[in-house]
């Protein structure tokens, strides 16, 4: 009885194996290519980064000149 079992479970395990096989192969394709994905997204969100940081240096300055300007043109309406 228990030699029987053992080959009915042998056989299911096999069955079993055979069809999940292809299915491990895929994943492990799947998260080689997600690990490429992911490393490509770090490093675009590093140079995300660097670009926000320069756009927002670009943005204080320019906005120090435009109050640069400004004054410099109520100082010429008060001077007229």
């Amino acid at each position: 009885m228990s030699l029987s079992m053992w080959v009915i479970a042998m056989v299911t395990y096999h069955t079993v194996l055979k069809k999940i096989a292809p299915m491990r192969a895929t994943l492990a394709d799947a998260q080689s290519k997600l690990a490429v994905v992911r490393r490509e997204l770090s490093k675009k969100q590093d140079i995300l980064q660097k670009v926000e940081k320069t756009l927002k240096k670009l943005q204080k300055e320019y906005e120090g000149k435009q109050k640069a300007t400004i004054g410099a043109n109520v100082t010429c309406k008060l001077l007229n």
